[in-house]
């Protein structure tokens, strides 16, 4: 339906024109004409372009190898504490989740029934992937949960901090706006002119 905008102008929108909404936190444009749902894509980094040696990461996909097409939706990423818990509602998905000694120690000091629920639980949010630093092995609750719903599970030799420092900067670069300009550099009595 017209409505003003900011300018104050009228703005027109055709009765097949897509709508953007989230639907269970998905963001999904919505086509009036064939009244379906598309998801829309996400920008970001693939997370299996970080497996490239080039990147410096050291990383190797251990779980959820399915998921690897999966996409970082910026740079922060996450280092779990109470998710491992159970207690998952500040989790991103679209944020790489980091495990290091400490939630991985934390993580074997817990009941067999308990280690599942955490694992369960951050599977369940289906983050973009999941990183497990120092070389440490992964529990095995993750990787079940997180091969079952494709959540890629990787693992790096290097500590926490080196890692994380690392792989921001990496995505801070990767994710960076940037624009292409095409031009022809002519020589106008000897300088150089775009």
């Amino acid at each position: 339906s017209p409505g003003p905008d900011q300018s104050g102008l009228q703005r027109c929108r055709l009765p097949h024109q897509a709508d953007a909404r989230t639907n269970g936190g998905r963001v999904v444009s919505i086509d009036r004409r064939r009244r379906t749902e598309v998801p829309k894509l996400m920008p970001g980094v693939a997370v299996h372009s970080l497996l490239d040696a080039e990147s410096g990461l050291a990383l190797t996909a251990i779980g959820g190898k399915a998921g690897l097409f999966r996409k970082i939706g910026g740079s922060r990423i996450q280092k779990q504490g109470l998710a491992l818990t159970g207690y998952v509602q500040h989790v991103h998905p679209e944020r790489m989740q980091v495990l290091g000694l400490t939630e991985i120690s934390f993580f074997k000091s817990l009941e067999e029934e308990a280690r599942k629920r955490g694992a369960q639980s951050l599977a369940s949010v289906r983050p973009c992937c999941i990183v497990i630093t120092r070389g440490l092995e992964a529990p095995s609750e993750l990787l079940g949960f997180c091969e079952e719903l494709g959540v890629p599970v990787l693992t790096t030799p290097l500590m926490s901090s080196l890692f994380i420092n690392r792989v921001t900067r990496l995505l801070e670069n990767r994710l960076a706006p940037g624009t292409t300009i095409h031009g022809v550099l002519v020589d106008v009595l000897g300088v150089g002119v775009l």
